[in-house]
């Protein structure tokens, strides 16, 4: 079930930090989730990451690659060498760099899902404003993480999302809601209308 989908029922506060259930487990960026990170044994993950500038996925490589039994299966540089090589070695967990040429990683994303691939997506950009959020969110995409916070927040990103769960920001968090306010509203003005109709006939 899409994030944006989910049942408006199923999403609870903790503290200041918003948690979407259901289907999926959401986490938001917080010290907890930092501290899982370092306390869990993390089973064999494969790993591909997307990003058209190699020193970010050299970092990057660097930084999952500290975890015991994380492997990255491949590398591409551009969305169109994405959707070939996530297509082609099936990794359980997808990096993906919004801004990329050829293919842009939202479009990469969606391809990559529309084909029926299971790998679950993590989308990275240097912006978080509700535009590309809200981009984010209706890619399919499982996650997103700023590249300035990947450091402090990849790790348990990753982890979120292998256990079939979301990691977005509180600000993604607040984004989902406000659609899915919108869809209940439409859906109650709808229904007005439909009873108006009825009652005139």
């Amino acid at each position: 079930m899409p994030v944006a989908d989910a049942d408006l029922s199923s999403i609870t506060c903790v503290g200041d930090r918003a948690v979407m259930c259901g289907s999926r487990q959401h986490k938001c960026l917080g010290r907890d989730a930092e501290r899982s990170s370092e306390v869990h044994e993390m089973a064999p993950l494969r790993l591909f990451l997307a990003d058209d500038h190699e020193i970010v996925r050299y970092g990057l490589r660097s930084l999952l690659e500290t975890r015991v039994g994380w492997t990255i299966v491949g590398e591409a540089a551009d969305g169109k060498a994405a959707i070939e090589g996530v297509l082609a070695s099936d990794p359980d967990v997808t990096l993906m760099d919004i801004g990329m040429p050829v293919v842009d990683g939202l479009q990469a994303t969606r391809q990559i899902l529309a084909s029926g691939s299971r790998t679950k997506i993590l989308m990275l950009s240097i912006h978080d404003s509700k535009e590309v959020l809200g981009q984010v969110v209706d890619s399919g995409a499982c996650g997103f993480v700023l590249k300035s916070d990947a450091a402090r927040d990849l790790i348990a990103a990753v982890e979120a999302i292998d256990a079939n769960g979301t990691f977005f920001t509180p600000k993604t968090a607040e984004i989902i809601l406000d659609r899915q306010l919108d869809r209940m509203q439409e859906q109650r003005d709808r229904s007005a209308l439909s009873k108006k109709g009825h009652v005139r006939h």
